[in-house]
């Protein structure tokens, strides 16, 4: 998750689409579908996000769910509102790596919390 966040803050929509989701039909779509995120996004003033944690659970061999929270900064050095933001991944083991599968924006009060049951 570390090197997707460096790769966001680098508004590097090709290598996101290919090493790091599996959300739209085929990397292009989803590269063209982030560079418009971001450009909505530079046109509000965002330069790139300060990552408070990243936590995260494995479900089983093949998925995993990970908690990111973090700030949207301006060109200014100012919070995007709002200042702490959240969001949960849904990951997916691929014969090449993890990839996010699904994302979930919560609220920055929320907390998912991880638990194991034996037996």
């Amino acid at each position: 998750m570390w090197a997707y966040t460096e790769a966001w803050n680098r508004h590097d929509a090709a290598t996101i689409a290919r090493d790091f989701y599996r959300l739209g039909p085929d990397v292009a779509t989803q590269a063209a579908s982030l560079e418009q995120q971001f450009e909505a996004l530079r046109a509000q003033g965002y330069v790139r996000s300060d990552i408070h944690s990243v936590e995260g659970c494995r479900l089983n061999d093949g998925q995993a769910i990970a908690e990111m929270r973090f700030t949207r900064l301006t060109t200014s050095g100012e919070p995007l509102p709002p200042r702490d933001r959240a969001s949960v991944y849904l990951l997916r083991r691929f014969p090449e790596g993890w990839r996010i599968t699904s994302l979930i924006g919560m609220e920055a009060s929320a907390d998912i919390a991880c638990t194991s049951r034996a037996g």
